[in-house]
């Protein structure tokens, strides 16, 4: 997920909707642990509504998503039409602050490669969260073999950090070093850390973090 105005990344995301399910499992059941079924959940990224799909699973009902790509708005309508799916399509979510008890971000960090777009992104999670709220963050830090370190040293000159490469079809993906990802979520307290064995959209093994953090109250 970028900033609706990229509109490259929103292209490739249009086309991958059709043509690829989305790979990158968090371990959900994790909030059961700090919320209430009833509470208000933002799925910030949500695509086609899988992560939703499993909160339904665990018991949480009032569940929202938001996504930039509009063919992945339209087929999680299609496929999962009881669910709350919006298009997002402006410099803001048109949500009112404090709205949610909690939020995820669930491989969208990967999509976005500027550090300022990305520092915005959390900003706005923040904004949208009640005092207290979580949020539940997903991605892929950096990868140690080869393949990838290749790839981050050929594009690092182009995109002016290591980390972002080109992937098939015209999309820019990054992998985090962990201390970026510290530095994104230093405003919250971090209350669960989980090293996950996971799958990449092109269905390469790889290895993703999982945070659970708390806003201040």
């Amino acid at each position: 997920m970028q900033h609706p105005g990229n509109a490259g990344q929103i292209a490739y995301w249009d086309t991958v909707a059709g043509a690829r399910d989305c790979t990158l499992e968090p371990p959900l059941d994790v909030l059961l642990e700090y919320l209430p079924k009833d509470a208000k959940i933002l799925d910030f990224g949500c695509g086609y509504g899988r992560s939703l799909v499993a909160l339904a699973g665990l018991g949480f009902s009032d569940l929202t998503g938001f996504d930039p790509s509009p063919a992945m708005i339209a087929r999680g309508k299609r496929e999962h039409p009881e669910f709350d799916l919006r298009l997002f399509d402006a410099p803001a979510l048109p949500v009112a602050d404090g709205s949610f008890d909690a939020a995820l971000l669930v491989g969208v960090l990967t999509a976005v490669a500027e550090d300022e777009e990305q520092r915005r992104l959390m900003t706005e999670l923040r904004r949208a969260l009640r005092p207290g709220g979580l949020a539940l963050v997903c991605d892929f830090p950096l990868q140690g073999d080869a393949r990838n370190r290749e790839r981050y040293e050929r594009y690092a000159a182009k995109y002016g950090r290591y980390g972002v490469f080109e992937v098939e079809g015209g999309g820019v993906a990054r992998h985090h070093d962990p201390a970026w990802l510290d530095a994104l979520t230093s405003g919250f307290e971090r209350l669960h850390t989980l090293t996950l064995d996971a799958v990449t959209l092109t269905g390469k093994p790889a290895k993703a973090i999982s945070l659970v953090v708390r806003k201040p109250d």
